[in-house]
């Protein structure tokens, strides 16, 4: 594990333990932890790697957030909202290692794809699909701001990948890339009022929010052109 790596994790262990431990919260986050960790023993035997944390801001992307799993549970729900009629296309913004675009691969999408800035986390996310015998044609290591193909999905997931001043661009590439037909934004973990504000700024409208039962961290915002 990298050295900015293991910071990032030990600032994740103090927040856990800072303020009272016997929570809702902090037990469900407990039991995710214990997952995590089971996880990466089944990844680590079949030559795979989703789990662990990669710390990506630094003096060259400082607009960047840091790479972590989305938990099956919230992924199941924001499938399970998704119409599939007509068929979708789905992109992950952001896939780091390429878990959620695993995942996808098991919804009836018309094509899958991510997109991913760092390109040591784009190599294990084509080595992990790779793997498992999933396409990773789709797969792009680039900037958000300069992918030339946002036409081609019209299902746009995001993790909170990055600050308001990435969001803001890359949200109007999307608006503009369908101007006749829907496309959505399932966006998870919306704790910036700035990056809300970048999507509405954009000419998206925020039409239901997906709730986490426990962790309040897993809202999930749910926007439409339309």
């Amino acid at each position: 594990m990298r050295k900015a790596d293991r910071k990032q994790l030990l600032i994740y262990i103090r927040k856990f333990f800072s303020g009272p431990v016997f929570t809702r919260q902090k037990l469900a986050a407990a039991k995710r932890y214990l997952g995590y960790l089971f996880s990466m023993l089944y990844e680590k035997i079949n030559g795979l790697d989703y789990t662990m944390i990669y710390y990506t801001r630094d003096e060259n992307n400082p607009h960047n957030s840091s790479y972590s799993k989305a938990p099956n549970h919230v992924l199941k729900r924001i499938f399970n909202d998704i119409s599939y009629s007509p068929q979708k296309s789905f992109i992950d913004i952001g896939c780091g290692k390429g878990y959620v675009v695993r995942k996808a691969y098991k919804y009836p999408f018309d094509k899958i794809g991510g997109m991913e800035y760092t390109e040591s986390l784009y190599r294990t996310c084509c080595r992990n699909l790779k793997t498992e015998g999933l396409d990773s044609s789709y797969i792009t290591n680039c900037d958000a701001r300069d992918f030339k193909d946002y036409e081609k999905f019209n299902i746009y997931f995001m993790n909170n990948p990055f600050d308001e001043t990435i969001l803001r661009e890359v949200a109007k590439k999307m608006y503009a890339a369908h101007p006749e037909d829907e496309c959505m934004i399932y966006y998870l973990n919306p704790c910036y009022q700035k990056r809300h504000e970048a999507i509405l700024a954009a000419g998206f409208r925020l039409i239901r929010q997906i709730p986490d039962k426990y962790e309040g961290y897993f809202l999930v915002n749910v926007y439409s052109n339309q």
